[in-house]
């Protein structure tokens, strides 16, 4: 008797996936000795804040002293901060993301990080793209490793980088050691001069794929102008509402599709900025900073651990407490079901977040 081939395992199957204008590259071809993860269907979101976010006016602890004294003119008043706990809250801008808080679809990592932090954009991007650190010679991004590991050539799994850019697939977390086309910038993708327009179609055009029932695997996007060196306060609030509006509408979109539950969206930045605001109106590369994570099958939501203590700094920011590696082991293990040993590097708990 035949297979029963459902909707969306036809479009698996397929070559390719549309949905307007969206059309998703081939399908990789990775090793013969490859074992099939558990969890096929759930999917990966990976959201970079390029520049470096300020997480100490992102996710904002209201009660701290140290706070206000290093941040005259940049630090947000209590009566304006979106209060989620006794001593932390969120930047007014941030408001679309009290629902998702309310909701049990939101946890906060503060002070993620890693040893010895780089403060140049390239080196630290590197770091967080490779999951390496210092002295340790790794060219391939951890996502392009995931799925030249783990996924057979009959297996039609692939990565998509919504911004459109070719060089961030060969160069950022998507790399590969193989020269396989799977992983490619999402076709029709264009340039526009509105970045805030620009980073909302990226998200709009992800929800589209997995709502066609596409078999991507990963998704990676990108909303540039965190390097908020300069004149900080407005522009970082216009970015900041940009963000959490963007994502509040995916994960609209995915619970109507009845896609949220499948779906783990983390948000990421090269590094946060110094507690003391500089002399121009803004703030310099700093440390470790807060890492956002969405979804609808969360174990451990909300502020996942407190907000840095700023009577102790590291390069002049908050100092780390959660190693980066732990959550890129965490998600591997707990979200995407497969061996993270062989992936990254370190010998690290998972956390509780998944």
């Amino acid at each position: 008797m035949g297979e029963t081939i459902t909707r969306r395992g036809f479009i698996r199957r397929s070559s390719l996936a549309i949905s307007g204008a969206l059309m998703l590259p081939d399908f990789l071809n990775a090793s013969e000795n490859c074992v099939i993860p558990n969890h096929s269907d759930r999917i990966l979101i990976l959201l970079h804040l390029a520049g470096g976010n300020d997480g100490l006016n992102t996710v904002i602890p209201y009660r701290n002293d140290h706070y206000y004294r290093a941040r005259p003119t940049l630090a947000i008043p209590p009566e304006k901060v979106i209060k989620l706990t006794d001593h932390a809250g969120l930047h007014p801008a941030l408001r679309s993301f009290r629902e998702l808080y309310d909701n049990g679809y939101l946890t906060l990592l503060n002070n993620v990080g890693y040893p010895n932090p780089e403060r140049s954009h390239v080196r630290s991007l590197t770091t967080w793209h490779t999951g390496s650190i210092d002295g340790e010679h790794i060219t391939t991004g951890w996502i392009g490793r995931y799925i030249d590991t783990y996924f057979p050539m009959d297996q039609q799994i692939m990565a998509i980088e919504a911004s459109g850019s070719v060089g961030h697939v060969r160069c950022g977390a998507f790399r590969r050691a193989s020269d396989s086309q799977s992983i490619q910038p999402l076709r029709g993708s264009t340039s526009c001069r509105n970045q805030d327009l620009c980073f909302t179609e990226q998200l709009h055009r992800m929800s589209a794929g997995i709502k066609s029932g596409a078999a991507t695997k990963v998704y990676h996007a990108t909303l540039s102008g965190f390097d908020t060196h300069v004149c900080q306060a407005g522009l970082h609030a216009q970015l900041l509402d940009t963000y959490s509006k963007a994502v509040n509408r995916l994960v609209k979109d995915l619970k109507a599709s009845g896609d949220f539950d499948r779906a783990l969206i983390m948000t990421y930045s090269e590094f946060g900025r110094r507690v003391q605001e500089n002399d121009h109106g803004g703030t310099d590369h700093g440390a470790a900073n807060t890492l956002f994570l969405a979804g609808g099958k969360l174990r451990t939501n909300g502020c996942y651990n407190p907000v840095a203590d700023l009577a102790q700094l590291e390069q002049g920011g908050p100092a780390h407490t959660i190693d980066f590696r732990q959550v890129y082991i965490t998600i591997l293990r707990h979200w995407l079901g497969v061996n993270p040993s062989i992936l990254v590097s370190g010998n690290f708990e998972p956390l509780a977040f998944v």
